[in-house]
């Protein structure tokens, strides 16, 4: 607990003082020298008015000086307020801590409205003047009002209850040093040493010392104990009457044996664990005179929690049927994706076609002759000229566009695809395009003619391959769902629950099934199996 140290008090319109200061914090003592009638009294009652709320020898003087019973109620004036009866009558203090590092602001206030009301103005009253802590010492908001508990918690416990005794003697003597009632004296300065609290603890135990005494040792406990013995001598009796003598039979299949279901159940005088067995045993008879019920209402939980796993039964319904077909989809939708690969190369232009893609091809589709007509059109290329081969490039585009045109287009198109000029007939549009051919043709060297029938073979070879491919395309979607594989594949993570769930529910019958749509059924009401 820290030290404190009063710094500053400041007293307005208390008693004789319409205002006084006192800068207290550069002195250690303090005294106060005066022939009678100067307020020093005052000044010892204003700080304990600020620190107690109330100022002790008033109240002990009323009370001796007037008799219980004719106390007034009303006085035209107050006795603490300043004579001329003028602003608020505040008694505030600046508090510093003993290192230095700590302040504290007070004031203990009473307002005007107050000490004009004639009810509040007995002397022994103290209840208008409230305690407040301040920002700072010269501030005059008093709205942070608090409680005089807060004095003891920054100045210690029993500071209140001490302060008549320790920290001012009232005008030479003190009631509890100087009373001639010994028992008042001793009732003063006991908590000075603690023992009201060792009073506390031993009426405490006294207390429970009784209570033990009641409960264990009385005639309370002496009657309980008959009582037992009692109900002990009586199912001793019955026990050994008994004529019935049956085998132990385990009822129970859980891992955990219950109690009940054990050879000797009644292992211990406990009368708690006793009634528990007792309730066990009902419980175990009740579950049996009800077990037809019990078997359906389980059942009918299994299906309840079944149903209600909607998002899960709609999957089921979906795929659920597939489930098995899933690996399967798998490696024909790898093989769809080789065989698609393949025909995608064998698409690929015989004059553009190189070594390198055809080691793409599946082994089954791989062809020596295809690989050999690639090497000798290369070693040809090499040996012709860049004309030669700019004109040949050129014969291939007007051969695979007269193609094109021969494949795609309908004898009604006279028009050519280049200048969009029509023609009397599609055969002589056709065999214009093939004069413009053979002219290329004139004018390009040996070794471009001898590519030219090459990529020509290339192409036949290619042809004969994507015929291949065609054919096992087919018979690879033959028994094919792509969609259906497509759904597996969403719920590939979760495909063990959809196919559980579908043989959960055929092992219930159509109107189970239907139970999709129907309210869950109230505790009265069972499912039976048909």
């Amino acid at each position: 607990m820290k030290k404190w140290k009063i710094a500053k008090i400041k007293i307005e319109n208390f008693k004789p003082f319409k205002e006084a200061y006192f800068d207290l914090k550069s002195s250690a003592l303090i005294t106060l020298d005066g022939p009678n009638g100067f307020g020093k009294t005052s000044i010892f009652d204003a700080v304990e008015l600020l620190f107690t709320g109330k100022i002790q020898r008033v109240i002990a003087r009323n009370n001796s000086i007037i008799a219980k019973g004719k106390k007034k109620t009303h006085f035209e004036e107050n006795l603490y307020w300043n004579k001329q009866k003028q602003g608020n009558l505040v008694i505030r203090t600046e508090l510093i801590s003993e290192d230095g590092n700590d302040t504290l602001y007070l004031a203990r206030v009473a307002l005007t409205s107050d000490l004009s009301y004639e009810k509040n103005n007995a002397p022994d009253n103290f209840s208008i003047f409230k305690l407040y802590q301040l920002e700072n010492f010269d501030s005059d908001n008093f709205n942070n009002l608090v409680s005089d508990s807060l004095i003891e918690d920054f100045l210690g416990r029993n500071f209140l209850k001490n302060f008549s005794l320790l920290n001012y003697l009232e005008q030479g003597e003190n009631r509890y040093l100087h009373s001639t009632n010994a028992n008042e004296r001793k009732k003063g300065i006991e908590h000075l040493i603690n023992t009201d609290k060792l009073s506390e603890q031993i009426q405490f135990f006294k207390s429970l010392e009784s209570q033990i005494n009641e409960d264990y040792v009385g005639k309370k406990h002496t009657d309980r104990l008959g009582e037992l013995k009692t109900t002990l001598n009586d199912l001793s009796t019955q026990l050994a009457d008994s004529s019935d003598s049956s085998s132990y039979k385990r009822l129970s299949n859980s891992t955990k044996i219950p109690n009940w279901d054990t050879q000797d159940p009644i292992t211990t005088s406990d009368q708690a664990a006793f009634d528990k067995l007792i309730i066990d045993v009902d419980n175990v008879a009740k579950i049996l005179a009800n077990r037809d019920e019990l078997i359906i209402r389980q059942s009918n939980n299994k299906i309840v929690d079944l149903l209600n796993k909607k998002e899960d039964i709609k999957i089921a319904l979906t795929v659920g049927f597939f489930v098995d077909k899933y690996e399967d989809y798998g490696v024909v939708n790898k093989n769809l994706n080789q065989v698609n690969k393949n025909i995608a190369i064998c698409e690929t232009a015989p004059d553009k076609i190189l070594k390198r893609e055809l080691e793409q091809l599946s082994e089954d589709f791989k062809s020596e002759e295809l690989e050999e007509l690639i090497g000798e059109r290369d070693k040809k290329k090499l040996l012709s000229d860049s004309e030669s081969q700019k004109r040949l490039k050129l014969l291939q585009a007007q051969k695979d566009l007269l193609e094109q045109f021969h494949e795609n287009c309908s004898n009604d198109e006279l028009n050519c695809p280049f200048c969009n000029i029509p023609w009397e007939s599609k055969r002589t549009l056709e065999e214009a395009a093939q004069k413009v051919i053979d002219d290329v043709k004139e004018n390009i060297d040996v070794f471009a003619k001898e590519i030219e029938e090459i990529n020509t073979s290339i192409k036949l070879c290619l042809d004969t391959i994507k015929i291949k491919l065609n054919t096992a395309k087919e018979l690879l979607l033959f028994d094919f769902n792509l969609a259906l594989y497509e759904q597996l594949k969403e719920f590939r993570l979760n495909l063990i629950v959809p196919g559980q769930l579908l043989k959960n529910l055929l092992n219930i019958n159509c109107s189970h099934i239907a139970l999709l749509k129907v309210v869950k059924p109230s505790r009265t009401l069972s499912y039976k199996k048909q």
